[in-house]
């Protein structure tokens, strides 16, 4: 299959991706740095996630879900479901409408599939743990809101989204959960293994998923 036929299989995920705009992609992005750095840097960085991740996981201790959890029977986790998978359906739209799909493999889309699961999943380990998780990927949507990139949204109502998407995720979904209780509970602050392993899975996935695909 030659370069061309493969563009154009997948121009619905990337084709919309314009380099005319600052930061969005193009060569200048591929070729910010050289291949051998890149790969250097992968290598090391990769490396120390790897050996983050084994540590903290032997350390992690998952406790039991709370008896008598009535946190899924809380009215407003079904309010705020509803509200978040619209806000997500409308982005998922923009990014077909503008052949940007590939961007919603940014970690905040990614949060945010994770706190619909949270949000309509019945109380298990499984919703202990990637609430505990998804706690400290939060980081990169405040960073979305202190640093927005908003440059490239040329839709009517697509900056807004935007906007509220990122103050959703982590305004006002993150502490919502912990009041309804039950599964949705910080560690303690003396326990650092579930931060050093939420840590080393974000380095992973940007830099050996988001990196390779951008490329």
């Amino acid at each position: 299959m030659s370069y061309y036929n493969w563009q154009g299989m997948f121009d619905w995920a990337y084709g919309g991706v314009d380099p005319k705009f600052v930061g969005f992609g193009g060569p200048d992005c591929a070729n910010f740095l050289g291949i051998y750095q890149r790969l250097i840097e992968t290598v090391i960085v990769t490396s120390i996630a790897m050996v983050e991740m084994y540590y903290s996981w032997i350390h992690l201790t998952i406790p039991e879900v709370p008896k008598n959890d009535q946190s899924d029977r809380v009215v407003g986790k079904r309010i705020l479901l509803v509200i978040i998978c619209l806000t997500f359906g409308v982005e998922i739209g923009f990014k077909f409408a503008s052949r940007t799909v590939i961007f919603l493999l940014n970690p905040c889309h990614v949060l945010t599939a994770i706190q619909i699961y949270l949000l309509a999943a019945p109380p298990s380990k499984t919703v202990l743990v990637l609430f505990r998780l998804h706690l400290h990927f939060l980081n990169g949507a405040l960073l979305a809101l202190v640093f927005p990139v908003v440059n490239t949204r040329l839709m009517p109502f697509e900056t807004e989204v935007y906007w509220f998407q990122h103050i959703l995720i982590y305004f006002i979904i993150p502490p919502y959960l912990m009041r309804c209780g039950g599964v949705y509970y910080p560690e303690p602050l003396s326990n650092i293994s579930w931060v050093s392993w939420s840590c080393s899975i974000n380095i992973a996935y940007h830099y050996n998923l988001l990196q390779v695909l951008g490329l």
